[in-house]
């Protein structure tokens, strides 16, 4: 793999190691082939680093996670040719550090794939849906209307809930017009009734805590839920835990800090105990774990976020920007580092009596396992959220 080195500076510069024109990134379509590696000095020190990549045209920017000094290239900035820049932001919770935009080129060539490709990433279902509707413009498919019908109906379950497969359901639906087709599931502004019992998912052990119904917090009621689990009463070397929500955070919170879990104790800068779940004020949702701290989250307008956390003996990871970090050690993790609060949704615990940081959002699902989850496990889980 092709590597370059950029090292952040206090002052913002984002200096290339040997490179003064901007980052070359090869030609269009290259996948896999370029890192960075990322050297931080002064005030980056000590902060959990993500890259935007502001590719050419109008989207926003591609957000990837600095990780052991290094970040690959995603296939998407290299997929097309063209210029595009890159900025670098570092926070630990309480400072946040921005770069100056760093420029990059993909040079064009004249193309190696089949255009009725689809572009690397794209779903499997997303591909599926492409190759019908291109086998129905030339009429080389033959499908009945009954067929038609039963490959919707392999559809029918998967679009609920799913804001970026229903369009295409949707439209595969109104081109086959003419079929059997079997009702259309609800949007995701359409929630099943709350009357429906709950059931448990196949495959999950049986959680310690569960969230009765979804919340929506508004700060100015000041109010919280108590889940009564207290993790950290005694320092557990042999501690299996998993802790994962599912919510969205309203348009005002924003740039705000609102707490939305909380079992932490801040006694100094370099004596954090515990977990805290909150919103920044650039923007994302970070976590601190004892005195580890990390974004893992951008906040996007009405869509649902995830946050996932995992503790197994004196090892922790979490969903970071779509993945799972690598095991880490707790730092500061001692018999000794104890809190005596238990574990609060919906606000911080403030002085460790007054509560604060009241959240601004709704959490539609939290659970609390004594168990380490699996790998599989989690994707269960998540696929049912």
């Amino acid at each position: 793999m092709i590597e370059q080195q950029i090292t952040l500076c206090s002052n913002g510069r984002a200096v290339l190691s040997g490179y003064s024109g901007g980052l070359l990134l090869g030609y269009a379509h290259n996948t896999g082939v370029y890192r960075l590696r990322v050297v931080c000095s002064g005030e980056w020190d000590g902060t959990t680093v993500a890259a935007f990549w502001h590719l050419p045209g109008p989207a926003g920017p591609l957000t990837t996670l600095v990780a052991d000094g290094t970040v690959e290239v995603p296939a998407l900035v290299t997929a097309q040719g063209g210029s595009g820049t890159v900025t670098f932001e570092g926070s630990d919770g309480t400072r946040t550090v921005t770069s100056a935009s760093v420029p990059y080129r993909v040079l064009r060539n004249s193309g190696t794939t089949d255009p009725t490709l689809p572009e690397p990433g794209t779903p499997a279902w997303q591909q599926f849906l492409q190759q019908v509707k291109r086998e129905l413009r030339n009429a080389a498919s033959g499908l009945s209307d009954e067929e038609r019908g039963l490959i919707l109906a392999l559809f029918r379950h998967a679009v609920y809930d799913n804001g970026e497969m229903l369009p295409h359901y949707n439209a595969l639906a109104t081109l086959w017009s003419g079929s059997s087709l079997p009702d259309v599931p609800p949007t995701p502004s359409q929630p099943d009734p709350p009357s429906q019992p709950d059931t448990p998912i196949s495959g999950l052990p049986t959680p310690r805590y569960k969230l009765a119904a979804q919340k929506t917090f508004v700060p100015a009621n000041k109010e919280w839920i108590d889940t009564g689990i207290k993790p950290f009463a005694a320092i557990d070397i042999g501690m299996d835990l998993t802790v994962y929500a599912t919510f969205t955070v309203a348009d005002s919170a924003v740039n705000t800090v609102t707490s939305l879990l909380d079992c932490f104790s801040n006694l100094t800068t370099n004596d954090q105990r515990g977990i805290v779940v909150a919103t920044w004020t650039n923007g994302t949702v970070g976590v601190n774990m004892f005195t580890y701290a990390s974004h893992f989250v951008k906040i996007e307008s009405g869509k649902k976020l995830k946050f996932l956390l995992q503790i197994k003996g004196t090892q922790f990871r979490f969903l970071s920007y779509g993945s799972l970090t690598e095991w880490k050690n707790i730092p500061n993790y001692a018999a000794n580092k104890t809190v005596d609060h238990p574990l609060i949704l919906g606000a911080g615990w403030g002085d460790g009596t007054t509560k604060d940081r009241f959240f601004n959002g709704t959490v539609y699902d939290f659970r609390v396992f004594d168990t380490a989850l699996t790998d599989a496990q989690i994707t269960t889980l998540m696929e049912a959220n």
